[in-house]
């Protein structure tokens, strides 16, 4: 008697086992689907306000608001470092001292808009950039056979300055 009741309470708790680990398993599987659309839609939400919030940019460098646009400009890199993968429980970020404000390429009033293009090729906090026909690749040729410069606001160290590139000179800021 006494073996067909320890059979029977192993039988009991290798049901209950089971059952409670398909029910963890069922658990996990419903709360990382639910992770996952609400990662979604945070990122979804991020990705709207940034839009937004380079629209913004755009409008205060036309109207000449420096101050405003960096303000905005930073706004938008933390955003954008919150979404970078993280590497060994550190971020992939580093702390950015070089921000490009505003950045044109083109000759004779025709220019077009360099300033994310710019930005993304800054490393370490230092932009250092010769090939303008990679630019012409990427961004288009305002201006087909005339030659072109790459006019550069940009903050360092808090200090804001202005650079222009003629046509085959390094940029190093």
């Amino acid at each position: 008697m006494r073996y067909v009741l320890i059979s029977l309470m192993l039988l009991v708790s290798s049901v209950f086992a089971q059952t409670a680990g398909e029910a963890e398993m069922a658990f996990n599987r419903e709360y990382n689907e639910a992770k996952a659309v609400f990662d979604a839609r945070v990122k979804a939400a991020q990705d709207k306000f940034v839009a937004v919030l380079k629209e913004e940019l755009k409008r205060l460098t036309q109207k000449g608001d420096l101050d405003g646009a960096i303000t905005v400009r930073e706004k938008i890199k933390s955003l954008e470092d919150e979404t970078k993968p993280v590497v060994n429980n550190t971020t992939t970020t580093s702390t950015y001292n070089l921000v490009i404000i505003k950045a044109q390429y083109g000759a004779n009033n025709k220019f077009i808009d360099a300033t994310d293009y710019l930005n993304s090729k800054i490393v370490n906090g230092k932009l250092s950039y010769l090939n303008k026909d990679e630019i012409t690749k990427d961004l288009g040729d305002p201006l087909p056979g005339i030659d072109k410069s790459l006019i550069i606001d940009y903050k360092k160290n808090g200090k804001i300055q202005q650079v222009i590139v003629p046509k085959n000179e390094k940029v190093n800021l």
